[in-house]
């Protein structure tokens, strides 16, 4: 007898005798395209309220990437430092897609130590290229934000080529190094606009005693509104401790200005992402699989139930954020609309973040709508 055919060929009998014929295999999808960006940030005393200022301005610049087309997946790293004799000279939080535990190193960070001008710039940058863990199909950024110069013996390292490594050991190149000099050290801007062009990247400043724009649009009680149906729907699973700490996040997340909570919202109804572990998303994303958790592990609404009321609970619950999900997304939309059409209301800052991703995602085969 003849082999069997296989795929992609199906057998069908229109008439006296079996056919085989040939389909067309299914189209595959393809991945988003991955954008790795990684924030070296100054956290010594000299900082102060410029570190708060700071971290306000990363949610713009992570909802600037946000709107990318093709849509990225996007992913952040952090590295903190501060200089030899303070608490650590470097601590790094390797690249993740889960945006809220991103967001929870950042905002644990405080402004202590230091007090000379000189800081660790080549260490953070050397941090920067071996510890965030990239892959190699990415496209990599890395913004330095800082108020002081390197060591002066230290600049020309901070000007050379780093050596970029993913998990495995392999080099990598980043896209740019962009800077940011938050205040107006004289050096310190002198030694961030060579590191930005030696990197091909941008040098942006922030003045020593920012006001920060805040940003209110008639659609922003909709969108606080929305976000809360969503995080009503949230199922912690994992440890006691884990569960413990996703609750923290949130209840920092609420304690946010109504501004940030917008900014957050706003990114994560275009990334699609929400807490590592919160059961909806991971099963939504591959992360884990509900029938092979512990049942101490399983969020408390879920634990007790038989494994059917279980999958219906946790249907009713991806349907409702489903659905306010849709609305949010609706309605971030006509915030970002309204936003371009007053560009005033960004300030020089942001306005000129977005010049600048613009013009380097352009390079890599991204472009923006407005």
């Amino acid at each position: 007898a003849p082999p069997a055919p296989t795929p992609p060929f199906v057998t069908v009998e229109p008439g006296p005798g079996p056919q085989t014929l040939e389909v067309a295999p299914a189209p595959q999808v393809a991945a988003p395209p991955r954008l790795e960006i990684a924030f070296a940030l100054d956290t010594t005393s000299s900082m102060g309220g410029l570190l708060e200022t700071a971290k306000q301005k990363i949610w713009g610049i992570v909802n600037t990437l946000a709107t990318a087309q093709p849509r990225p997946q996007i992913s952040l790293g952090l590295v903190a430092y501060r200089d030899a004799g303070d608490a650590y000279v470097t601590q790094s939080s390797p690249l993740t897609d889960d945006l809220d535990a991103f967001y929870a190193a950042l905002y644990a960070l405080k402004p202590v130590g230091g007090g000379d001008s000189p800081e660790a710039v080549r260490e953070a940058l050397a941090a920067a290229a071996t510890d965030m863990r990239w892959t190699p199909d990415a496209t990599r950024i890395v913004f330095l934000v800082g108020d002081a110069p390197p060591h002066a013996e230290t600049l020309q390292a901070c000007l050379s080529a780093q050596r970029w490594t993913d998990a495995q050991g392999a080099t990598l190149a980043p896209a740019a190094i962009n800077t940011i000099l938050c205040g107006r050290d004289t050096e310190g801007a002198q030694a961030f606009q060579a590191i930005a062009s030696a990197h091909e990247g941008a040098f942006v400043s922030i003045e020593q005693s920012p006001q920060a724009e805040v940003v209110q649009t008639p659609f922003d009680a909709e969108i606080l509104r929305l976000q809360g149906e969503i995080e009503a729907t949230l199922l912690v699973y994992g440890t006691r401790q884990e569960k413990a700490n996703t609750l923290g996040r949130q209840g920092d997340n609420f304690g946010n200005s109504a501004e940030m909570q917008c900014q957050r919202a706003s990114a994560l109804s275009k990334t699609g992402g929400f807490y590592g572990n919160d059961l909806i998303w991971a099963t939504d994303n591959d992360r884990v699989d509900l029938e092979s958790l512990p049942e101490e592990q399983l969020p408390e609404p879920l634990q007790g139930l038989k494994p059917s009321a279980r999958k219906a609970e946790l249907e009713a619950l991806r349907a409702r954020r489903a659905a306010a999900t849709a609305k949010l997304t609706a309605a971030v939309a006509k915030r970002d609309a309204w936003v371009a059409e007053q560009p005033e209301l960004l300030g020089a800052f942001e306005l000129r973040i977005r010049e600048v991703l613009a013009a380097q995602l352009a390079k890599h085969g991204f472009y923006f709508g407005c």
